[in-house]
């Protein structure tokens, strides 16, 4: 198993979406037949749409749970 502390952005995200909102703490790579790899990541919460008032779920908030 190989450990990468404070991994690049851009090799944990596809694309910049989520930069400034999540960041890439560390990435285990493991040693098996398909490479896998796995990142954990903080962030700085959950960010709403406050003009937007609901009792339900949807797409005017944002979590990620990886």
């Amino acid at each position: 198993m190989k450990i990468e502390l404070y991994a690049t952005f851009d090799s944990v995200f596809t694309d910049g979406q989520l930069k400034g909102i999540f960041y890439p703490l560390c990435g285990f790579e493991l040693n098996d037949e398909k490479n896998t790899k796995l990142f954990f990541v903080s962030s700085n919460g959950i960010w709403t749409n406050e003009s937007n008032s609901t009792e339900n779920n949807n797409n005017t908030y944002t979590n990620l749970i990886l």
